[in-house]
């Protein structure tokens, strides 16, 4: 009997028979693998080809985008924008820094500088916690006692900073001065004496030490000490006033009424000038400055805890508003070389020498950068105007030697 199904199927396979059908299978699979896996490739390379333009476009390692709103934002048009910029600055640095000493300085200082004194004490009061030996804070609460007419407690702090630091500027000058208000010229004269010798272009402490010799009755001395105080800076009317005064303790009428001749002078040049000064105590040119100064100091801050960007922001916001400030160009300057950036601290230099062309140490630093960029012409032309402005700089004359002969 017949079957009724596939003859060729209904025979028995052979072991041999099956594991060729069993290779044959494998052989057969391997082969729809690999096609599949060619086709994938072709379809990759085919979308690399057509993307390759589109990523050649594209920046390598593009740099994090810049803070416009400390770099490139126009200078505010009024006082008022201006001094609101300062605070926010100083408030910001002290947000990121809010135990800094540095910060709380900082902040202590705009509000002094805006006469707030009041805020600016407790600012300083607060950074002395954090750091006890500060003297520019135990500075400011000093200076902000004597503006009150609290000499004592001046005096106190004075001392304080002058046994801490006995050539510290200012510490034995003002505390001498203490004593002065307080009518002890006895004890005015030795701190006074040794800030002359500290600061001898200051007129102020010449003509305090004189005013000290005078209520001594020492006419002579008094003389000295306010005759160099007039050599620095002529234009003082109180010099005019003392010399006027111990001249005529002196027995010379004829030097005391010249004297006092150009104390009267001058006194009314200085009350026109106060009346100016008051009339424009915070006008534009100051508040510029007075902003410029704290975004300088701020990127400091920022600078000593590593965040470099923020303190270049800082700085180069700084730049922007005035033109001819030096201390944010020179922090700059330094960080654009340290970090390597050769061609910008050029830039730098370049406005320095644009602003100061008589300073023969921007021309300098300007030539040395050029060498290292082996821009020859560049620092050979920078090199030479700092030799003409400083001819005995070595250190410049190597450098032009160098130049010159690589040239």
């Amino acid at each position: 009997m017949k079957t009724l199904d596939n003859p060729e199927r209904s025979q028995p396979i052979s072991r041999s028979a099956s594991s060729n059908y069993v290779r044959l299978s494998r052989e057969g699979n391997g082969r729809i693998v690999l096609l599949c896996v060619l086709v994938l490739v072709a379809i990759v390379g085919v979308a690399i080809v057509v993307m390759l333009p589109e990523v050649s476009k594209a920046p390598p390692n593009p740099e994090p985008a810049t803070q416009p709103d400390t770099q490139t934002a126009d200078v505010p048009s009024t006082e008022e924008e201006l001094e609101a910029e300062t605070f926010d600055v100083a408030e910001k640095l002290l947000e990121a820094f809010p135990i800094s000493a540095d910060a709380l300085n900082l902040m202590a200082n705009v509000h002094n500088q805006y006469d707030k004194t009041k805020e600016a004490a407790k600012w300083w009061r607060e950074s002395i916690k954090w750091a006890p030996g500060r003297v520019n804070a135990h500075r400011g609460l000093a200076m902000i006692a004597m503006k009150e007419g609290d000499y004592g407690k001046a005096a106190g702090i004075w001392e304080r900073i002058r046994k801490g630091n006995p050539k510290h500027p200012d510490a034995n000058g003002r505390y001498g001065e203490a004593m002065l208000e307080m009518g002890k010229p006895e004890e005015a004269v030795e701190p006074l004496e040794k800030e002359v010798r500290i600061s001898p272009k200051n007129a102020d402490y010449h003509f305090l030490l004189g005013r000290a010799h005078l209520q001594l009755g020492q006419y002579a001395k008094a003389v000295e000490c306010y005759m160099k105080a007039y050599e620095i800076s002529p234009s003082d009317s109180r010099t005019c006033y003392g010399l006027s005064a111990a001249y005529a303790r002196l027995g010379q009428p004829g030097k005391a009424a010249e004297m006092r001749k150009k104390f009267q002078a001058l006194r009314s040049e200085e009350n026109a000038s106060v009346s100016e000064r008051r009339r424009t105590t915070f006008n534009r040119e100051w508040t510029i400055q007075t902003l410029t100064r704290t975004l300088t100091g701020a990127g400091i801050v920022y600078r000593r805890n590593r965040k470099f960007k923020k303190a270049e922001n800082h700085w180069l916001r700084a730049a922007v508003l005035d033109p001819k400030t030096r201390i944010c160009r020179h922090e700059l300057a330094a960080l654009y070389v340290q970090q390597g950036r050769k061609d910008k601290a050029v830039e730098i230099c370049r406005q320095l020498q644009k602003a100061h062309p008589k300073v023969a140490d921007y021309h300098k630093r300007a030539g040395l950068l050029h060498e290292e960029l082996k821009q020859w012409d560049l620092a050979e032309a920078a090199l030479k105007k700092a030799l003409e402005l400083a001819p005995d700089d070595e250190k410049t004359r190597e450098a032009y030697r160098r130049v010159r002969e690589r040239r």
